[in-house]
């Protein structure tokens, strides 16, 4: 058992996994997505997806790194993992 404390990002509404990385995405309630490596549970990103909008859902759209992000006012988002990005 491996215990998170709170990130940065605020409360916690959604979770989806990411066999890219492999990474846990965390959906937040003021709109942000977080990036948690796995298994080490190490916070690499947090990106502002929607404003004055709450993450609602996530889901993850295949092997490749795709993944759609959903707000509570209706709004859809496809994402992808890009692993050339620089990590904080």
């Amino acid at each position: 058992t491996h215990t998170q404390p709170p990130l940065p990002a605020g409360p916690i509404l959604c979770v989806a996994g990411l066999e890219s990385g492999p990474r846990l995405l965390c959906g937040h309630v003021k709109g942000q997505v977080s990036s948690v490596t796995l298994p080490m549970m190490q916070l690499k990103k947090c990106y502002q997806t929607f404003e004055r909008c709450k993450v609602q859902s996530m889901c993850c759209a295949g092997h490749d790194g795709i993944f759609l992000v959903a707000a509570e006012n209706g709004t859809i988002q496809l994402w992808q993992r890009d692993e050339t990005a620089a990590e904080p």
